[in-house]
């Protein structure tokens, strides 16, 4: 997740303002677990890689659903939603491996893929899947 604030994500990212539910509770456990200069210079990461703020996760999840993001921090039933309707989107757990708190903070990502002959692959100009911590 800490991935997210180098150049290769610039403007490909969607997270609800982290002032209000489960965003606001994400940055408390960032603090918690990287500690407040990490987490600060985190969200300054994100900010100056244009990260698109929306005002919630659903908007966030519905971004990656119609193209506008390739990847966004999300709930877990925004998420499904857009599973459900179709969208070619697939929900991608962050790798706990790199930080031994990282399964801690439950966030969820999602990301853009489609089908050919049912083998799901990245969208184009969206390379990889890989996000370490």
């Amino acid at each position: 997740m800490l991935e997210l604030t180098k150049p290769k994500w610039k403007g490909k990212l969607a997270m609800a303002k982290p002032m209000f539910g489960t965003s606001a509770t994400q940055a408390v456990c960032l603090w918690d677990v990287l500690g407040a200069e990490k987490t600060k210079a985190w969200y300054t990461g994100l900010d100056a890689n244009r990260v698109q703020i929306v005002p919630g996760n659903k908007q966030a999840a519905e971004a990656v659903g119609r193209g506008s993001a390739a990847l966004a921090l999300t709930d877990t039933d925004d998420a499904m939603e857009e599973v459900a309707a179709g969208h070619p989107v697939a929900i991608v757990f962050p790798d706990a491996a790199g930080h031994p708190d990282w399964s801690r903070l439950g966030t969820l990502f999602i990301r853009t893929h489609w089908r050919s002959s049912g083998a799901a692959r990245t969208r184009p100009g969206h390379d990889g899947w890989s996000i370490s911590c």
